[in-house]
Parts: structure tokens; C-alpha cells; sequence
């Protein structure tokens, strides 16, 4: 039977290539109804709903108990939380694309600190480092400092405002200049 994890990469993948969907396993159902894809979860209902046409754009629900993994999947095909609407119990996640020259990553708080730790050292070596970008708003920002105190994350951007990670264990979405 197929796990739930692959389950969902293939209905994601599916819905990315604007393709219907029909398969199941004991936790989840996807099919696609009226144009739209649809991820049921048989405890919670519909989990995610897909707009195919004009743009691929996902609504995925909010508090779910899947919705590490929902987002988890979402983010490895470039698909970021875009826009709450309070009225609704859906976050919508759209496409963003990665800029020329870097790699997506989407990993825990502490492991973008140990990537800016190792960079940090090979510029203070007089070895050219590579840059890291995290998503602020609707942009990628350059990273100028990472600090960590009492297991809570500052990042500071180059436009010198700060974004405090609440965990390093959270999730974070991050890009890494490839040389």
C-alpha cells in the first residue's frame, strides 16, 4: 500500500502538472472533482483543494494535523504560503520561483544555523562563502546575521529588520547561492 508521504508527493506532483488524480490509501483519498483536485483525509475532510486552471494554486487547511507534512510537500515544489483569508479556514499557497543560481531548501531553524556557521567560517578564511536568501514578504532577502539565544533564531537581512524564528526546531525556507 502506498504511504502516506507518497501519496501525497503524488498528488502534488499530479496537481502541479495541472493532471486529475484518483488513488487512496487507509488515511487519505485524492480525486479530482469538477476541475478541482482534491486530498481528503477520512478523519478531518478535504486537506487540500487545487485550482488547476488558469494558475495551479493551492488551498490547504488550516490546523490540520497533517499540515507539517502538507507544507512540507508543498514547499519542495516551490509552493509557499501566500495569503490567509480570516473569513476562510484555508491558508492559499502559490508559486514562487528561486532565483538564478540558488537551491531551495526547507529544513529546521538549526540546520540553516550550522549552514550559516560553516559559511561564515570559510569567509573569515579569506574563501569566497556562498550567500543565503530567506523569503521576506513577497521577496528573498540576503542574510546578513544569524544570532541565537535561549533556543529562539534572529535572522538579520541585508534592509537590516530582523525575523525571529520562535523555535530552531520550526521549519524555514531558505535559499543557498550554488557554486
Amino acid at each position: 500500500m502506498i504511504s502516506n508521504k507518497e501519496l501525497l508527493e503524488a498528488f502534488v506532483q499530479a496537481s502541479v502538472r495541472r493532471q486529475e488524480v484518483l488513488m487512496a490509501n487507509k488515511l487519505f483519498k485524492a480525486e479530482t472533482v469538477c476541475g478541482m483536485n482534491q486530498l481528503i483525509s477520512k478523519q478531518e475532510g478535504i486537506l487540500i483543494k487545487v485550482t488547476l486552471h488558469p494558475q495551479v494554486q493551492f488551498s490547504v487547511r488550516r490546523n490540520s494535523s497533517q499540515q507539517l507534512l502538507l507544507r512540507e510537500a508543498l514547499n519542495k515544489y516551490q509552493f509557499l504560503k501566500s495569503s490567509t483569508n480570516e473569513g476562510d479556514y484555508f491558508d492559499t499557497y502559490a508559486y514562487y520561483s528561486i532565483t538564478q543560481g540558488y537551491e531551495f531548501n526547507c529544513n529546521s531553524a538549526k540546520t540553516l544555523w550550522k549552514n550559516w556557521r560553516a559559511i561564515k567560517l570559510l569567509s573569515d578564511r579569506m574563501v569566497k562563502g556562498s550567500k543565503l536568501l530567506v523569503k521576506k514578504e513577497q521577496t528573498w532577502r540576503e542574510v546578513q546575521d544569524i544570532s541565537v539565544s535561549n533556543e529562539l533564531m534572529f535572522i538579520e537581512t541585508a534592509d537590516n529588520t530582523e525575523e525571529l524564528i520562535h523555535n530552531l526546531d520550526d521549519s524555514i525556507l531558505w535559499l543557498e547561492e550554488v557554486s
